[in-house]
């Protein structure tokens, strides 16, 4: 059996349980077992500044960034745009 899952899903590391239950009229549950989401880890590739009159837009290019990624600026947290699992903006 397989189950499809969305990538909303798999976004924040965690623990999941996961559980069967067998169609009516039984309807028993199997026992649980844990499931772990592992977020991956992101790789930087590029970064460009697009310039505007009081600040810009920086574009990060990368892999493996996942919904909820944020952008440090010298230790800071930006305010970040998930785009794709390969772009982010950040103001």
């Amino acid at each position: 059996m397989a189950v499809q899952v969305p990538d909303s899903n798999l976004a924040v590391a965690g623990e999941i349980e996961l559980v069967v239950q067998n169609p009516a009229p039984s309807g028993f549950f199997s026992n649980a077992m844990v499931f772990a989401v592992e977020n991956p880890l992101p790789t930087l590739i590029s970064v460009n500044l697009d310039r505007n009159g009081s600040g810009g837009t920086l574009t990060v290019i990368g892999q493996d960034f996942v919904a909820g990624a944020v952008v440090l600026w010298n230790g800071e947290e930006r305010t970040t745009h998930f785009i794709s699992s390969t772009e982010l903006h950040t103001i």
